[in-house]
């Protein structure tokens, strides 16, 4: 297959920014319309992601129809976190109830205490991620919303998200877009700076960032997804074009394989 990759196909650059945001917005408007839904629910983590996705919420419906909350788990959210997503909201003319999930984890941390189950971070990170979720529908059951969710693409084809966790969710607004688009896209929103050139982290557990634990940076896995998604370019291919390690773009690859179940529906026999 060709790698003459041009820096043009390469360019993961937004052809008119106001178009993607009335294109997601109406996306948001018709979807919560359709479902006789009055609001969207929009939980903030103080990043990136979640700030456009409240944004582009607000553009589809009005501040009005726009529930926001954060979900500190009281044990390693940063106060930083705290005060961004805050301050999102209050950028955005919404309300923003801090909801804490220390009691609920506590209970299930202490209910585990004596059974080894072989929990590591990951595997508390993914409850947290879950009653997230939990919370999330709670919300947006007493307020006739619909839960918007606030993955990207690049996090999707990769599967960095928990299953029935950041994963259950009713709409994805963001899911066509890669990381380096979402960044243009709240820089052209004039979203707060702090939030748009924060580092990306899921607050999972103390320390975490997303690029850390990836392995790379948001920029790099980006090229390698439109090589590989987009383009459909083999391994070697996209080695090549891209002047990087084989072993980084078969990782990337791997990746994309392992968590196929994560974007599919469970399993069901044939019926035959």
């Amino acid at each position: 297959m060709a790698t003459d990759l041009s820096r043009r196909d390469l360019d993961l650059s937004l052809a008119d920014p106001n178009a993607t945001a009335d294109a997601i917005a109406g996306f948001i408007r018709d979807h919560v319309d359709q479902a006789g839904r009055r609001t969207a629910v929009v939980a903030l983590s103080g990043g990136i992601d979640s700030a456009l996705t409240a944004a582009l919420a607000v553009r589809a419906l009005g501040p009005d129809r726009v529930v926001t909350h954060t979900l500190p788990d009281g044990q390693v959210t940063p106060p930083a976190d705290i005060e961004d997503a805050e301050r999102v909201a209050e950028f955005l003319g919404l309300d923003c109830r801090r909801i804490v999930l220390a009691d609920p984890l506590h209970a299930l941390q202490s209910m585990f205490q004596d059974v080894d189950i072989g929990g590591d971070d990951t595997a508390w990170g993914n409850v947290k991620a879950r009653l997230r979720m939990i919370v999330n529908y709670v919300v947006a059951h007493a307020q006739d919303g619909l839960v918007l969710g606030t993955g990207n693409r690049s996090e999707i084809l990769i599967g960095y998200y928990t299953k029935y966790g950041d994963a259950g969710v009713d709409l994805l607004p963001l899911g066509t877009l890669y990381k380096t688009q979402v960044r243009e896209l709240a820089r052209h929103l004039e979203l707060p700076e702090r939030v748009v050139h924060k580092p990306p982290s899921a607050g999972l557990w103390d320390g975490q960032t997303d690029e850390d634990e990836l392995g790379l940076t948001y920029e790099d896995l980006d090229r390698i997804l439109v090589c590989l998604q987009d383009r459909e370019m083999d391994t070697d291919a996209t080695a090549q074009a891209l002047d990087v390690e084989r072993s980084e773009v078969d990782r990337v690859a791997a990746m994309i394989r392992a968590s196929a179940h994560k974007r599919a529906m469970p399993p069901m026999p044939d019926g035959k």
